[in-house]
């Protein structure tokens, strides 16, 4: 089982807290002590009384470390306490309530002190010797009584072997810690890199204040503040955050560049205590409109079905899921009433399997968690992947079909507790069907709007998001079915998975195989939903109409973002599990995506790739690096630059990323460039030889043009910008 980035960062917490109990002893231990009790106690009490349920939450452990690390040995307790109350309200719960957490606990906590010592500085001190401290600094070197002339010795600083904050103080522990969190732990390098590198450079171009001067004219030493002060601490555990600071690179850099300034310009130039604490806050508020700015466009479209259009059934009849204005929830009342024999049975030999991708039989689910007691059905309706849309086109035509759906399972389940998860902009829908649950008697009933976050899909990441965590998988076991939602038996199904149960329940005989919705996207005219049967082929949904509008499909992509690439030609492919699982394919969440003959494979696969890339959590380093090393040698292969070695290395790389990461995301993600090398090696071996992507032409298709024109080869039509290719 994977190591959780959680376990890795406690982990690396430990050097500077061992250092500091060494270094400053008892006093040390005490602040230390406080300050986890305080926010495990907080933490307990703030869950009593919200949820009536106490869950030990590992996340609050780090924040009661990291606090009592940027706290002085001799802190007065009360404010220690007082601190960490805030960490676990301010920053966890009160956040939380905008449905985000967005700001750093921890930070929150310490800010709140700062500012209690600069309002009031009553307290006594335990150590009347040592020097009067500046509150946000790391060590001596930086505290006002230590101005002077006299430069302080920099290999005490270096080692830590001065008065200061008990984790702060020695850069060398903390930089044992850093190389530790890079390598091993989700941390997002490109933000904490820019601001520890560019914050020496700003100290001798910004200019010092008089007061700053006249105290200590030393201080704006680079490497006397980067051994001094909190700046190493500052960047790798809080600037790395991957929760609460921007996700995209260039926002990481920005995010950088900001903490730098406020690092160099707020005790040199001004005078400010801790203006970078006040500035990782602020960005912490901000990171989403950091990040709009850099995020790429249309780079992978989220088609939305046409609110118009209406399922087409390959055989000509009409959609199987129809809303009964008339009779609404029939099936449903005469189970209630009896009047259906065996209805649990029936649902059982229909063999449904889950249709948010695993195709997982849902009735081995049902019976792990049937007349379980406090058990919860959370109905995921979010689609956070591109080019599938069917769970939107259920709320918007079938919302009576949904709630019926919904009942009938929770009856037959005994399931009283429902969760409704939709999209912001189908909020509407989501709270039209939890209406019309709790009109028939389910009032322990709610909707949430989902977090949008692609991997917040997985069951395990969606209930800590409803759990007011952040929306990133769990170790399974335990299953949500024993241990889910706040420690309850929890089902989690599709939207699309309990639509379909009272077509089940109004017809078992002819649901056969099943039938499944299909979201059809791409090099295709008319985009949208159709209805399907499990075993059809590709080629028939396509060929009932004329849905290519005269162009030529060259290959689809079927499964989602990270399925297989399969070549249209004269051997049908079967829309069934089995046989794609024989192409190295998968039915996922049965999208189907149509490229033009001749758009570039490789090209398109980047745009996916980078995709998955920016929606991992990196809560797994194998998906975290693996993703990222996807990409550069996508784009290295696109630009002929890719040699055989980096090929090998690359290859010998995915196995191991599908073993160790912990969802689907990092599993799931080599298979489109699996499937490149199985069904289009021509494709691949093309760019090896050096055709990059300003001439992307297949050799095959140049051959055919050439010799059937005798004229030159059509440029192919590149996909993303040619920014890429230099």
């Amino acid at each position: 089982m994977p190591v959780l980035a959680i376990d890795r960062t406690i982990l690396a917490l430990l050097p500077p807290t061992i250092f500091g109990l060494f270094w400053f002893g008892l006093p040390a231990l005490i602040v230390i002590l406080t300050s986890l009790v305080c926010c495990l106690l907080t933490s307990a009490l703030m869950q009593y009384l919200f949820i009536k349920k106490f869950v030990p939450r590992k996340v609050s452990v780090i924040t009661g470390i990291l606090l009592a690390l940027t706290l002085r040995p001799d802190t007065p307790l009360i404010l220690v306490i007082l601190g960490a109350i805030a960490s676990e309200t301010i920053g966890r719960v009160f956040v939380k309530s905008l449905k985000r957490n967005l700001l750093n606990p921890a930070i929150t906590g310490r800010f709140v002190i700062a500012i209690m010592e600069t309002l009031y500085p009553w307290y006594p001190k335990l150590n009347m010797s040592q020097p009067e401290v500046d509150f946000f600094s790391g060590a001596t070197v930086l505290f006002f009584s230590e101005g002077g002339v006299l430069r302080p010795d920099l290999t005490e600083s270096f080692l830590g072997l001065v008065f200061g904050s008990i984790g702060e103080t020695s850069f060398l522990v903390l930089l044992i810690s850093s190389f530790f969190m890079l390598k091993y732990v989700l941390i997002k390098w490109e933000g904490p890199i820019v601001m520890i590198l560019l914050t020496p450079i700003l100290l001798v171009l910004v200019p010092v204040s008089a007061e700053v001067s006249g105290h200590a004219p030393w201080i704006n030493n680079p490497l006397l503040y980067l051994f001094g002060s909190s700046l190493l601490l500052t960047a790798i555990f809080f600037l790395g955050d991957p929760v609460t600071t921007p996700k995209t690179k260039k926002g990481q850099i920005v995010a950088g560049t900001l903490m730098a300034i406020a690092c160099a310009t707020g005790k040199i130039s001004f005078g400010f205590q801790g203006l970078e604490y006040l500035m990782l806050l602020l960005i912490n508020w901000n990171c989403e409109a950091i990040d709009s700015l850099f995020m790429v466009k249309n780079s992978v479209k989220q088609n939305i079905a046409n609110p118009d259009s209406e399922p087409y059934h390959l055989n000509g009849h009409s959609p199987s899921m129809q809303d009964r204005e008339d009779e609404p929830f029939l099936m449903y009342h005469k189970i209630k009433s009896q009047s259906i024999q065996n209805p649990w049975e029936t649902l059982i030999k229909a063999r449904l399997g889950g249709r948010g991708g695993s195709h997982f039989p849902a009735f081995l689910k049902w019976k792990a968690i049937k007349n379980r007691p406090d058990s919860v059905l959370i109905i995921n309706a979010s689609e956070g992947e591109p080019g599938t849309f069917k769970d939107r086109f259920i709320l918007h035509h079938y919302p009576h079909t949904a709630a019926e759906g919904i009942l009938i399972l929770s009856h037959l389940l005994n399931i009283n507790q429902i969760i409704l998860v939709v999209p912001e902009d189908f909020s509407d829908s989501g709270s039209y069907i939890i209406n019309c649950i709790q009109e028939q008697g389910l009032l322990n009933s709610s909707m949430k709007t989902s977090p949008g976050a692609y991997v917040a899909g997985e069951e395990t990441a969606l209930i800590r998001y409803l759990m007011d965590e952040p929306a990133i998988p769990s170790p399974k076991p335990p299953l949500p079915v024993e241990s889910g939602w706040y420690q309850k038996p929890t089902l989690v199904h599709n939207l699309e998975t309990v639509s379909w149960i009272p077509v089940i329940i109004n017809n078992p005989l002819q649901w056969g195989k099943g039938r499944f919705l299909v979201s059809l996207s791409g090099a295709i005219a008319r985009p949208g939903v159709r209805e399907a049967w499990i075993g059809d082929s590709v080629q028939e949904i396509l060929d009932k109409e004329s849905y290519l509008n005269d162009l030529e499909v060259g290959a689809i992509q079927i499964g989602g973002v990270s399925g297989a690439y399969l070549p249209l030609n004269q051997n049908p492919i079967l829309l069934e599990q089995e046989y794609l699982s024989s192409l190295g394919a998968f039915l996922g969440t049965g999208s189907i995506r149509l490229l033009r003959k001749g758009d570039c494979l490789i090209e398109d696969l980047i745009q996916r790739t980078r995709f998955l890339e920016e929606s991992s959590c990196h809560q797994c380093s194998a998906c975290r690096i693996g993703t990222q090393n996807q990409v550069e040698t996508l784009i290295k292969l696109s630009l002929g630059k890719l040699s055989k070695r980096e090929t090998e290395l690359f290859e010998a790389q995915i196995p191991v990323m599908q073993m160790l990461s912990l969802c689907g995301l990092g599993k799931m993600a080599p298979i489109p460039y699996q499937s490149l090398l199985r069904h289009f090696p021509e494709e691949v071996e093309f760019h090896r030889n050096g055709n990059h992507i300003r001439a992307c032409l297949r050799k095959n298709h140049a051959n055919q043009n050439q010799s059937k024109t005798g004229s030159m080869p059509v440029r192919r039509k590149p996909l993303i910008s040619t920014a890429i290719s230099g």
